[in-house]
């Protein structure tokens, strides 16, 4: 191998040694220069910091993102839209550690040297994390947005079908979504998070399908069911009451009858071939119950029944939607065998007021009383007047009375029917049952006991008290028209009752009042006064239960219904006394 001139090699070797000085010289110059300025052309998310020093540059970032470093992210999970607030997500913008990777800061790297002079680029943000506070934040989310798949069906609104869309589900990647949270910061539009989709098992298609091959025929014509020997033509829209199409294993839509409902629909249709079962019931005989027997009746079976239909209705023909119903036994909710171990074998208690006669209140207090009548009370069981006398009505059986409002007299269907719950709030309170809710008169009336006294009014306000024996309570009603009603319970024997009553204390005078519009009804004026009742009640010779109720009656004012007289010359005849008019309840 040929060997170079010693002087050509030294010559080299100067050279070399010159080019790596110029370089060591250019490099130590170049970072001198550079200082700590972000590189020409340097933005971040638009923000211009090239050419400025790290405190300007961080000052300069921090004002022009001001407005998006609290602003709520916007994002989307499938179709849903939701914000995130980044306080709550713990983000929020580190602008100092921003500025330093844009390269606002000295460096003896040679590519971030070259890259100060020759320009920047856009930068992203650095943001700042509280793991634990981002992966809140993303479970709650996840609660809003993630939905199960809808699946379609059909259900009816009468004879109408009524289909819900299938829709897919869809759940958040609780995993991957705190990072693409954390790019979504800072950041304006909306931001997809990743997320998985479920396509529903029952599509649009298959809806379409069930549409045109079961629900069209279904509502075609009517059926005709034929029971014990009755041919009952029933229209489509009393069977689709009962009728819905829901998701099978196969992701078909599968009919279904509801029974209760298809029972319900079709019973008052099926009279003539079904025969209810009776309860067992009680009878009085003087002071004496006696068990009435429980009678087994006939009806359709509804589950056979439903089958068969499910069968025909997607026969579009009339001719071919006959049903042949089968029949069952229909047991009795009250057999009379347990009936007689329910121990009602004894008068327990019974309470009766007296009513000044008008036509109203016979209509009333009669009709309101016979709902009543035969009430029987299992343990446990509540009453509630409301509950068996239902709305006062004129198709309930009710006439238009007078009725205490706003401590006023006033017209009004179902007046009178307070005589009958204080009837019969008197014999539960010597029967010693549970009072749940009463309410006595906003004013006295004379010929309640005072203290001892309910009204009730159409919906909410109501008599309602709880058998909290370990006995039946049969509630026998007797109505002397325009003169009385007596309330009786019989049950067992159990429970000595007392009362005793304070006297009154607390009075409060009534005012005058002349009232010319149209409905006025007249009444006398008594005071207002406070009243205690007590109420102890003794089982097995030891005393059990000590109660009181506290009554509160307001002043009813004299009402005269016609304008204020002038004012009358000075006299010394005093004026007459007046008391509350026995018209209400």
């Amino acid at each position: 191998m040929p060997h170079l001139d010693r002087g050509l090699s030294r010559r080299l070797g100067l050279a070399a040694g010159g080019v790596v000085g110029l370089g060591a010289v250019l490099w130590v110059g170049g970072y001198a220069l550079a200082g700590e300025t972000a590189p020409r052309g340097t933005s971040v998310l638009g923000v211009p910091i090239g050419g400025l020093a790290a405190d300007a540059a961080r000052d300069k970032l921090t004002t022009g993102l001001q407005d998006r470093v609290s602003a709520p992210i916007r994002v989307t999970v499938g179709d849903g839209k939701f914000t995130v607030d980044p306080k709550d997500a713990g983000l929020s913008l580190d602008a100092a550690a921003t500025v330093r990777a844009a390269g606002a800061a000295r460096s003896w790297n040679p590519a971030d040297i070259v890259r100060r002079f020759t320009g920047g680029d856009e930068v992203d943000p650095v943001v700042r994390t509280d793991a634990a506070k981002l992966a809140s934040a993303v479970a709650g989310l996840a609660a809003k947005a993630d939905k199960a798949p809808q699946d379609g069906a059909v259900t009816f609104d009468g004879k109408e079908p009524v289909t819900t869309e299938a829709r897919p589900g869809v759940t958040l990647d609780q995993d991957a979504a705190p990072a693409a949270l954390q790019e979504a910061y800072l950041r304006p539009g909306d931001h997809p998070l990743p997320a998985a989709v479920t396509e529903p098992a029952v599509d649009a298609d298959e809806v379409q399908r069930a549409l045109a091959e079961f629900v069209e025929p279904a509502v075609a014509s009517p059926v005709t069911i034929v029971a014990a020997g009755e041919r009952v033509r029933v229209p489509p829209g009393a069977v689709t009451q009962a009728l819905s199409l829901t998701g099978g294993a196969d992701g078909r839509l599968v009919p279904e009858l509801d029974t209760d409902e298809l029972a319900e629909s079709l019973r008052p249709r099926l009279t003539g071939a079904e025969v209810p079962a009776r309860n067992a019931t009680f009878e009085i005989e003087g002071d004496r119950p006696r068990v009435v027997p429980a009678r087994p009746g006939r009806q359709v079976d509804m589950t056979a029944l439903a089958a068969d239909l499910l069968d025909v209705l997607p026969e579009a023909a009339s001719a071919d939607r006959v049903v042949n119903a089968s029949l069952e036994e229909a047991e009795p909710d009250l057999t009379t065998a347990e009936a007689r171990k329910l121990g009602v074998k004894e008068l327990v208690s019974e309470f009766t007021t007296y009513y000044p006669y008008a036509a109203y209140r016979v209509t009333n207090i009669g009709r309101a009383a016979e709902l009543i009548d035969g009430t029987l009370l299992e343990p446990g069981e509540e009453f509630s007047l409301n509950g068996i006398v239902g709305e006062r009505t004129l198709e309930n059986g009710f006439a238009v009375g007078t009725i205490i409002r706003g401590g006023r007299f006033a017209e009004e269907l179902g007046g009178g029917v307070s005589q009958v719950a204080t009837t019969t709030f008197n014999a539960m309170f010597f029967a010693g049952l549970k009072d749940v809710q009463h309410k006595p008169h906003s004013f006295y009336i004379s010929r309640y006991p005072e203290g001892r006294e309910a009204t009730v009014a159409w919906p909410t306000l109501d008599l309602k008290f709880l058998n909290d024996t370990s006995y039946g309570v049969f509630i026998q009603t007797v109505h002397d028209p325009g003169d009385s009603l007596t309330v009786r319970m019989f049950s067992t024997k159990h429970r000595e009752v007392t009362a005793s009553k304070s006297a009154r204390y607390n009075y409060r005078g009534f005012s005058t009042v002349y009232d010319t519009s149209a409905g006025c009804v007249p009444q006398g004026g008594v005071s207002g006064f406070d009243v205690d009742v007590t109420r102890t009640i003794t089982e097995k010779g030891k005393k059990t239960r000590k109660e009181t109720f506290h009554t509160r009656y307001n002043p009813a004012n004299q009402i005269y219904c016609r304008a204020e007289p002038a004012p009358p010359r000075a006299s010394t005849t005093p004026a007459p006394s007046t008391s509350a008019s026995p018209d209400a309840g």
